[in-house]
């Protein structure tokens, strides 16, 4: 049977481009609630549900 992939994750990633792309156009973007150490590694996950994104119009 052989190594097995999610068959979302193209969708996934498409999906969240589209939407990245369009909250850039349409405004100015915040992040709060994750602080990175930029002396430390990037870490392999981010707690989404401690990540804030605010969408300030032009």
């Amino acid at each position: 049977h052989g190594p097995q992939n999610c068959p979302g994750a193209g969708i996934s990633v498409f999906l969240g481009v589209g939407v990245m792309a369009n909250l850039l156009k349409s405004g100015e973007l915040s992040v709060s609630g994750v602080r990175l150490d930029p002396g430390k590694p990037l870490p392999h996950t981010v707690d989404l549900y401690g990540l804030q994104v605010r969408v300030t119009p032009r």
